[in-house]
């Protein structure tokens, strides 16, 4: 995407209308096995509802999904075509088309799926990190990652290590061994993983935040690391006190705000249960006010419950299905389960779209801002770099390397019949439902999102109440269904020849200008205009003038990506979406 200069308005601005004149529009997708992402049909009923979403019960703002970037992913979508390949990138990234991915997950150095074992400064003693560099990442994920934002240019990344540089761990290696506790190793430390957010920011791939170490309660048989506390490969148990704490709040808040201030810190990723808590109050207690957003996955759910609304609590890995300590073994893909291990391949079975749709499901009703999908791409084999145990994983995507295909599975699924609608900014909604298989959101334009599962064999006739309105539509047996009310779909436009970008939809008109963003209304009619950023944030809110046909709101050099603008008046809602740089 070519870029004007800042803060110039991008190529893929997009404008959408709310209200009746813009074109509402209800309609219904469904997914059952072997039949995914079809078209559905509704009817108004009078009759009881099996779920009814309200509106007055408000939850957390949802603030996107995400999936992660690793080398094996890469290289396995190299084996496809071309349009191929990119019709795999267009299907988790494109928001029309696709999950629209929001987050993007990215492994500082080696992660369980890189090719091989690395980090991003092998030279010893380098505590000035002269040698860092990131010429690996550029065979593997930095074009994965921009071949991301070719098709959504506003994806938002955070980072995490697997494992520190192997000089700076007691005993030296990639795999398991705990971080050097000494000061000038946590300071180099620090130094590193504000190199990598400066050296990413260079290749135009914005950090938006850091994490410190991903699963500091394990060390595994692939890249890892303890902290202090944690579980080794063999079940033993090292409890001394921990002191990731103490490395964020001494060396990595205040590299990270000499060096890169725009990035945020997260803590975590967080995953061992026995000493996730003991990792996190040390971490709130020492740093709290600077740290930003937690990281918890796999069994570390509780801790969403209880924390300050200023931190954005994500699950930063989705579970992969397919686990190897199950005692009961598979004989192929399709008799594989939750409660059965396939040990030649992942599975990447609909079996796993169901134990994917409780993940999320569970995790979202818990209260998390966002939900982050682990590999996104792998082979049909799905085996990474753990020298301990073979553990095949399932993806989104599985790529066949004899056959040059793609599967699209079960799982991708589940995770775009909640992305593909429900907005970054949208706000979880209550729901009363028979057996708790729903998730309802309501969007920034005003639209409604429901998601159902039927998790009976046979198809469902569901009724579904949505503002004193009830929709009855099928939904397939071991199946979802997404019920949009009031969807808008966004307009595009194109640049002028006098090198501005503007657009209009319904009468709502926007361009830049040398004072900032030009809005032209869709009446002369008193009312309210906001600048919001992509997760609801108000930047700027004033009242609209009665009489008024445009206003000027001011640049917001600060912030960059996707910008959302709102203007209520003359009856009407109008949103406008558009990347700023």
């Amino acid at each position: 995407m070519n870029k004007l200069s800042i803060p110039a308005i991008s190529l893929a601005l997009s404008l959408a209308m709310s209200g009746a004149q813009a074109g509402d529009s209800t309609f219904v997708i469904t997914s059952g096995k072997n039949n995914y992402w079809k078209t559905g049909t509704y009817t108004e009923s009078n009759g009881n509802a099996n779920i009814t979403v309200n509106e007055n019960q408000k939850h957390q703002k949802w603030r996107g999904l995400g999936g992660t970037f690793n080398e094996a992913g890469w290289d396995a979508l190299n084996v496809l075509s071309e349009s191929e390949r990119d019709r795999a990138i267009k299907l988790l990234f494109d928001v029309n088309d696709g999950i629209g991915f929001t987050w993007g997950r990215i492994p500082v150095g080696a992660s369980d799926y890189a090719l091989e074992r690395y980090t991003l400064n092998e030279t010893a003693n380098d505590f000035e990190m002269e040698h860092f560099t990131i010429e690996r990442d550029k065979q593997y994920l930095i074009p994965y990652i921009k071949a991301a934002l070719a098709v959504k240019p506003d994806i938002r990344f955070w980072a995490s290590p697997w494992t520190p540089p192997t000089w700076m761990k007691n005993p030296v290696g990639y795999d398991g061994g705990a971080m050097r506790n000494e000061a000038k190793y946590l300071q180099a430390n620090a130094l590193y993983l504000a190199k990598f957010c400066e050296t990413y920011n260079n290749e135009g791939i914005q950090i938006n935040a850091i994490c410190p170490q991903n699963e500091p309660g394990y060390t595994q048989g692939y890249p890892s690391c303890g902290w202090g506390r944690y579980r080794n490969p063999d079940n033993s148990e090292v409890k001394n006190t921990e002191y990731l704490s103490t490395f964020v709040k001494d060396y990595l808040v205040p590299t990270i705000k000499e060096k890169v201030p725009k990035t945020e810190i997260w803590f975590g990723t967080l995953s061992n249960d026995a000493f996730a808590s003991d990792y996190w109050n040390a971490a709130k207690q020492k740093a709290g006010d600077d740290i930003k957003g937690l990281g918890l996955q796999w069994n570390t759910k509780p801790l969403i419950s209880g924390n300050d609304s200023k931190y954005m609590v994500f699950n930063s890995e989705h579970k992969c299905g397919n686990y190897p300590w199950l005692p009961e073994k598979a004989n192929s893909p399709d008799d594989a389960d939750r409660n059965k291990f396939l040990p030649n391949m992942a599975p990447n079975n609909h079996a796993y779209g169901e134990e994917s749709w409780d993940e999320l499901r569970d995790w979202i009703k818990a209260g998390v801002h966002s939900y982050n999908a682990w590999n996104m791409v792998l082979d049909t084999k799905g085996f990474n770099l753990d020298k301990l145990r073979e553990w095949p994983q399932n993806a989104l995507l599985a790529v066949d390397r004899d056959k040059k295909t793609l599967q699209v599975t079960a799982t991708y699924y589940v995770f775009r019949h909640i992305g593909q609608y429900v907005d970054t900014g949208a706000v979880r909604l209550g729901t009363s439902n028979q057996n708790d298989n729903a998730l309802a959101f309501q969007n920034p334009n005003g639209s409604i999102v429901t998601i159902v599962f039927n998790s009976n064999n046979n198809d469902a006739q569901t009724t579904v109440s949505v503002s004193g309105k009830k929709y009855q539509f099928n939904v397939p047996g071991k199946g979802w269904a997404t019920l949009v009310v009031n969807w808008e779909k966004p307009v595009s436009v194109k640049e002028s020849a006098d090198n501005k970008i503007t657009g209009k939809a319904n009468g709502l008109r926007i361009s830049r200008n040398a004072n900032g963003y030009r809005v032209t209304l869709p009446s002369r009619e008193a009312g309210r205009i906001e600048l919001l950023t992509a997760n609801g944030r108000i930047l700027e809110s004033r009242e609209i003038p009665q009489g008024s046909s445009e206003i000027t709101l001011q640049k917001q050099t600060p912030y960059s990506g996707l910008l959302l603008l709102r203007a209520v008046n003359g009856g009407k809602t109008s949103t406008a979406r558009f990347f700023s740089f």
